[in-house]
């Protein structure tokens, strides 16, 4: 008798797990539903972050390399007269 109580107890826990799985399941198809504007928005934001972190970059290295040649060429006419 104690047998068959501890199997009808594994069976419950078991088909609670597998509620568990279903409904979490049936979440996270859930959060898949939402609409498009939000991710365009999400990602045009990240696009631009993007992009103005790759201008502000190319901004930096051209600026430092100018500087750069600038002084190479100093010392090249300093050093040779």
């Amino acid at each position: 008798m104690t047998e068959l109580l501890q199997l009808r107890h594994e069976i419950s826990t078991l088909i609670g797990d597998i509620e568990t799985l279903q409904s979490s399941t049936r979440m996270l198809y859930r959060t898949e539903k939402i609409s498009w504007l939000p991710k365009m928005r999400e990602m045009a934001f990240f696009g631009a972050f993007f992009g103005l972190s790759l201008l502000t970059m190319a901004g930096w290295m051209y600026l430092l390399g100018s500087i750069f040649v600038r002084f190479v060429l100093w010392c090249i006419y300093c050093f040779v007269q």
